[in-house]
């Protein structure tokens, strides 16, 4: 018989480049990764953020939801309103000016 594929791990969050400073243009902060989380913050367009992790969690729209630190705190905010700092993502919204 053929041998079957093994799954590859996955690359830990270093490689990815986390954590990396990011900036938001500007939307929620949920509680968890998707829209039905609640809310615990607004942040205003340009607001510096962290980057923790990309985490496993359905996309929305057709981006993924990212853990991030802001302000001292920790929440959840969609890829498709972050702007990296510096160079690309995928998942993020393009790179900042």
């Amino acid at each position: 018989p053929p041998p079957t594929a093994t799954p590859q791990p996955q690359p830990p969050a270093q490689a990815a480049g986390f954590p990396l400073a990011a900036r938001s243009w500007g939307g929620t902060v949920r509680a968890g990764p998707g829209v039905n989380f609640q809310k615990i913050a607004s942040l205003p367009e340009g607001e510096q953020i962290t980057v923790l992790e990309q985490v496993d969690a359905p996309f929305f729209q057709e981006r993924p939801w990212f853990r991030i630190s802001f302000r001292g705190q920790t929440g959840f905010h969609w890829g498709g309103i972050i702007c990296p700092i510096g160079r690309p993502v995928p998942g993020m919204y393009e790179v900042c000016n």
